[in-house]
Protein backbone atom coordinates (compact mmCIF):
# COMPACT_ATOMS: atom_id res chain seq x y z
CA UNK A 1 0.00 0.00 0.00
CA UNK A 2 2.84 2.39 0.82
CA UNK A 3 4.51 1.55 -2.48
CA UNK A 4 1.32 2.35 -4.41
CA UNK A 5 0.88 5.58 -2.48
CA UNK A 6 4.48 6.61 -3.24
CA UNK A 7 4.16 5.68 -6.92
CA UNK A 8 1.06 7.90 -7.24
CA UNK A 9 3.31 10.81 -6.24
CA UNK A 10 5.40 10.06 -9.33
CA UNK A 11 2.47 11.14 -11.50
CA UNK A 12 2.93 14.69 -10.20
CA UNK A 13 6.55 14.87 -11.39
CA UNK A 14 6.57 16.51 -14.81
CA UNK A 15 10.18 15.88 -15.81
CA UNK A 16 10.38 12.32 -17.19
CA UNK A 17 13.98 11.82 -16.00
CA UNK A 18 13.11 12.93 -12.46
CA UNK A 19 10.01 10.73 -12.54
CA UNK A 20 12.08 7.71 -13.63
CA UNK A 21 14.64 8.37 -10.87
CA UNK A 22 11.86 8.69 -8.31
CA UNK A 23 10.23 5.42 -9.42
CA UNK A 24 13.59 3.62 -9.44
CA UNK A 25 14.26 4.86 -5.91
CA UNK A 26 10.86 3.62 -4.71
CA UNK A 27 11.37 0.23 -6.39
CA UNK A 28 14.84 -0.13 -4.87
CA UNK A 29 13.60 0.79 -1.39
CA UNK A 30 10.69 -1.65 -1.64
CA UNK A 31 13.11 -4.33 -2.82
CA UNK A 32 15.41 -3.64 0.14
CA UNK A 33 12.52 -3.86 2.61
CA UNK A 34 11.34 -7.10 1.01
CA UNK A 35 14.84 -8.57 1.09
CA UNK A 36 15.24 -7.46 4.71
CA UNK A 37 11.98 -9.16 5.66
CA UNK A 38 12.86 -12.43 3.93
CA UNK A 39 16.41 -12.52 5.26
CA UNK A 40 15.55 -11.50 8.81
CA UNK A 41 12.76 -14.10 8.96
CA UNK A 42 15.14 -16.77 7.68
CA UNK A 43 17.81 -15.85 10.24
CA UNK A 44 15.19 -15.69 13.03
CA UNK A 45 13.78 -19.13 12.26
CA UNK A 46 17.26 -20.63 11.76
CA UNK A 47 18.23 -19.34 15.21
CA UNK A 48 15.17 -21.10 16.68
CA UNK A 49 16.12 -24.35 14.93
CA UNK A 50 19.73 -24.23 16.06
CA UNK A 51 18.84 -23.31 19.66
CA UNK A 52 16.36 -26.19 19.92
CA UNK A 53 18.29 -28.76 17.87
CA UNK A 54 21.53 -28.31 19.81
CA UNK A 55 19.75 -28.48 23.17
CA UNK A 56 20.41 -24.89 24.21
CA UNK A 57 16.63 -24.54 24.61
CA UNK A 58 14.15 -27.36 25.23
CA UNK A 59 11.21 -27.68 22.81
CA UNK A 60 8.97 -29.40 25.32
CA UNK A 61 9.78 -27.21 28.32
CA UNK A 62 7.81 -24.10 27.39
CA UNK A 63 10.82 -21.79 27.61
CA UNK A 64 10.21 -18.14 28.42
CA UNK A 65 8.97 -16.38 25.30
CA UNK A 66 11.14 -13.35 25.99
CA UNK A 67 14.21 -15.60 25.84
CA UNK A 68 13.16 -17.80 22.92
CA UNK A 69 12.16 -14.82 20.78
CA UNK A 70 14.81 -12.42 22.11
CA UNK A 71 17.57 -14.85 21.15
CA UNK A 72 16.12 -15.37 17.66
CA UNK A 73 15.67 -11.64 17.12
CA UNK A 74 19.27 -11.11 18.26
CA UNK A 75 20.25 -13.05 15.12
CA UNK A 76 17.93 -11.40 12.59
CA UNK A 77 19.20 -7.85 12.02
CA UNK A 78 19.39 -6.75 8.40
CA UNK A 79 20.04 -3.48 6.63
CA UNK A 80 19.14 -2.68 3.03
CA UNK A 81 18.85 -6.31 2.02
CA UNK A 82 21.98 -7.53 3.80
CA UNK A 83 22.31 -9.47 7.03
CA UNK A 84 24.48 -7.45 9.43
CA UNK A 85 25.77 -9.45 12.42
CA UNK A 86 24.67 -11.14 15.62
CA UNK A 87 23.49 -8.53 18.09
CA UNK A 88 23.50 -5.65 15.62
CA UNK A 89 21.00 -2.86 16.10
CA UNK A 90 17.68 -4.07 14.74
CA UNK A 91 15.84 -1.23 12.95
CA UNK A 92 12.45 -2.97 13.03
CA UNK A 93 12.61 -3.61 16.78
CA UNK A 94 14.04 -0.16 17.55
CA UNK A 95 11.16 1.43 15.62
CA UNK A 96 8.69 -0.41 17.85
CA UNK A 97 10.51 0.66 21.03
CA UNK A 98 10.51 4.23 19.72
CA UNK A 99 6.80 4.10 18.92
CA UNK A 100 5.74 3.55 22.56
CA UNK A 101 7.72 6.54 23.88
CA UNK A 102 8.93 4.81 27.05
CA UNK A 103 5.61 3.09 27.81
CA UNK A 104 7.26 -0.33 27.99
CA UNK A 105 5.85 -3.64 29.20
CA UNK A 106 7.10 -4.00 32.81
CA UNK A 107 10.00 -6.45 33.14
CA UNK A 108 8.08 -8.65 35.60
CA UNK A 109 5.22 -9.08 33.11
CA UNK A 110 7.60 -9.76 30.24
CA UNK A 111 9.40 -12.57 32.07
CA UNK A 112 6.64 -14.16 34.16
CA UNK A 113 4.33 -15.27 31.37
CA UNK A 114 3.85 -15.06 27.66
CA UNK A 115 0.45 -13.36 27.70
CA UNK A 116 1.81 -10.30 25.91
CA UNK A 117 2.01 -12.46 22.76
CA UNK A 118 -1.77 -12.49 22.42
CA UNK A 119 -2.22 -8.75 22.81
CA UNK A 120 -1.76 -5.62 20.69
CA UNK A 121 1.64 -5.37 22.47
CA UNK A 122 3.05 -8.39 20.66
CA UNK A 123 5.47 -6.35 18.51
CA UNK A 124 6.52 -4.35 21.55
CA UNK A 125 7.09 -7.62 23.43
CA UNK A 126 9.31 -8.84 20.62
CA UNK A 127 11.26 -5.57 20.61
CA UNK A 128 11.69 -5.64 24.36
CA UNK A 129 12.68 -9.32 24.30
CA UNK A 130 15.42 -8.48 21.82
CA UNK A 131 16.57 -5.56 23.98
CA UNK A 132 16.59 -7.66 27.16
CA UNK A 133 18.53 -10.49 25.54
CA UNK A 134 20.99 -8.00 24.02
CA UNK A 135 21.45 -6.22 27.36
CA UNK A 136 22.13 -9.49 29.17
CA UNK A 137 24.54 -10.63 26.44
CA UNK A 138 26.48 -7.38 26.72
CA UNK A 139 26.45 -6.83 30.47
CA UNK A 140 25.70 -10.14 32.22
CA UNK A 141 27.06 -12.90 29.97
CA UNK A 142 28.09 -15.30 32.79
CA UNK A 143 24.70 -14.90 34.48
CA UNK A 144 22.92 -15.49 31.17
CA UNK A 145 24.97 -18.64 30.61
CA UNK A 146 24.04 -19.89 34.10
CA UNK A 147 20.39 -19.06 33.44
CA UNK A 148 20.45 -21.06 30.20
CA UNK A 149 22.01 -24.03 32.03
CA UNK A 150 19.23 -23.86 34.62
CA UNK A 151 16.52 -23.69 31.96
CA UNK A 152 17.97 -26.77 30.27
CA UNK A 153 16.97 -28.77 33.37
CA UNK A 154 13.39 -27.45 33.53
CA UNK A 155 10.41 -29.20 31.99
CA UNK A 156 7.73 -26.74 33.18
CA UNK A 157 7.42 -22.99 33.47
CA UNK A 158 6.54 -22.85 37.19
CA UNK A 159 10.05 -21.69 38.18
CA UNK A 160 10.27 -19.04 35.50
CA UNK A 161 10.46 -15.95 37.72
CA UNK A 162 12.47 -17.70 40.46
CA UNK A 163 15.05 -18.87 37.92
CA UNK A 164 15.29 -15.39 36.43
CA UNK A 165 15.78 -13.84 39.87
CA UNK A 166 18.37 -16.45 40.83
CA UNK A 167 20.39 -15.63 37.73
CA UNK A 168 20.03 -11.86 37.54
CA UNK A 169 19.26 -10.78 41.11
CA UNK A 170 16.28 -10.85 43.42
CA UNK A 171 15.73 -7.11 43.11
CA UNK A 172 14.07 -6.77 39.71
CA UNK A 173 13.61 -3.04 40.31
CA UNK A 174 17.32 -2.41 39.81
CA UNK A 175 17.42 -4.49 36.61
CA UNK A 176 14.19 -2.86 35.38
CA UNK A 177 15.75 0.58 35.80
CA UNK A 178 18.86 -0.46 33.87
CA UNK A 179 16.75 -2.23 31.22
CA UNK A 180 14.56 0.80 30.55
CA UNK A 181 17.61 3.04 30.43
CA UNK A 182 19.23 0.58 28.01
CA UNK A 183 16.22 0.68 25.66
CA UNK A 184 16.24 4.48 25.78
CA UNK A 185 19.99 4.45 24.97
CA UNK A 186 19.46 2.14 21.99
CA UNK A 187 16.73 4.43 20.67
CA UNK A 188 18.95 7.48 21.15
CA UNK A 189 21.98 5.86 19.45
CA UNK A 190 19.90 4.52 16.56
CA UNK A 191 17.11 7.08 16.05
CA UNK A 192 13.96 6.27 14.14
CA UNK A 193 14.97 8.69 11.38
CA UNK A 194 17.71 6.21 10.45
CA UNK A 195 15.32 3.27 10.68
CA UNK A 196 13.51 2.41 7.45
Amino acid sequence: ANKQKALKQADRIRNSLDRARFINTIERQVGDVSEDAILSTTMHEAAHQIAFNCGLLQRDAGGPCWLVEGMAIYCESTDQGDWTALGSPNPLRIAELTRVKGNYIPLQKLIENDQWRGTPNVLLGYGQSWALFRLLMEEQTPQLQAYLRTLATRKTSEYRVADFRAAFGNDLTKLETRYQRYMDEVIRRHPAAKVR
